[in-house]
This record gives structure tokens, sequence and C-alpha cells, in this order.
């Protein structure tokens, strides 16, 4: 990775949404990086080169262009329906540390603080009102744990803003691994 500061947090998600949106981001880039694979090793495996399997102007590239097309719609499609549209990437999202009964809470640094209060519960995108002490919604866009700039990337090049950039950041290294795949099956018309 070129980029892998910061590091996304890393934890178990338990049985939560948010567990379940990891998991579609994962699962939807990997049918998309095998679909991708083996369209484009079919073309190869028929005499096309890279240039002429990804031209959508020549008889094979516009069959490509079909079927990755496809491929990159159900893609899409999964990570948006578990993760949902309007979430923007952070390393690091904001929690609240509940303590008591209702939304009471306390002001801590990290999850490990707030699990270390006996009887205390993350709540995943909330914040504790430091006047009131009440855990309440994050202001403004809510966030998934993922990297804030693409890892594969140099640091800053591709920072990540909305689930489309996140998604557009799956394509990519996707498509990386594909092109080294490939290359090293048809170094003379991949590389």
């Amino acid at each position: 990775m070129a980029c892998s500061t910061p590091r996304p947090l890393q934890q178990n998600l338990g049985d939560t949404a948010e567990n379940d949106c990891q998991r579609a981001i994962g699962k939807a880039g990997f049918k998309y990086l095998v679909s991708r694979e083996k369209t484009l090793e079919k073309c190869g495996l028929g005499g096309g080169t890279k240039a002429t399997c990804l031209d959508p102007n020549t008889l094979d590239g516009a069959k490509v262009a079909v079927t990755l097309g496809k491929a990159e719609t159900k893609k899409s499609t999964a990570i948006k329906k578990k993760c949902g549209n309007n979430r923007s990437p952070v390393a690091n999202p904001p929690f609240c540390c509940r303590t008591g009964t209702g939304n009471a809470c306390t002001v801590v640094a990290t999850r490990d603080d707030c699990t270390a209060i006996s009887g205390a519960s993350v709540q995943e995108s909330k914040v504790c009102d430091p006047n009131g002490l009440t855990c309440g919604p994050t202001p403004g866009a809510q966030s998934i744990t993922w990297w804030e700039s693409c890892p594969d990337q140099a640091c800053g090049s591709f920072p990540l803003a909305t689930m489309d950039d996140l998604i557009t950041c799956v394509d990519e290294a996707a498509d990386a691994t594909v092109d080294d795949l490939l290359c090293l099956q048809f170094p003379a018309g991949w590389c």
C-alpha cells in the first residue's frame, strides 16, 4: 500500500450494520475482481491485448465493456445496499461512551477507555455532549470506518470524501491486481 496512514480503526464490530457494511465491501470488491479477471482473461486467451480488450471501439472491447459495466453496477449496488450512499470514509469515526441509564455518557478518549468502565458500552456514530453528558447524533454526514485516502495511491493524492470515492478506491485496487495477474499470464500484450 502506498498510503497506509491513518490506518482505519480495526475492531470486532460484532453483529451490527457496520459489520454487514464492511463485509459487503469486501465481498462485492472480490466478486468484481474475479469478474474482471475472467472477462479480460477470456479476451486475452482469444488473442486480444490490453489495448484491444479495453477499447470499446473494437469488437472484443465492446463485449468486455458491457460485461465490466454489469460487474461495476453489481458491485456498487451491493455496497450501497448494505452501507448506504451518504457516508464519508473516516479512519476513526466518532463514538459515544454510554454509561448508565438512558443516554447518559462519559467523555473518554478511546473506545478501550470506554469499555474499561464497568457497565459502559460504545455507541458508534454518536457523540457525547460534554454539556449535558448525553449521547446524541453526530453532527454532519454519517461516517464509515475506512481509509481517508485511497491506500493504493500516494498519501493525500486521492482523498476519500464520499461513498462513491470509496467504491472508486475499491475499483482501483481490484483493477491493479487484475492487471498484475494478466501481465504474468500474457506478458507480451498486457505489460
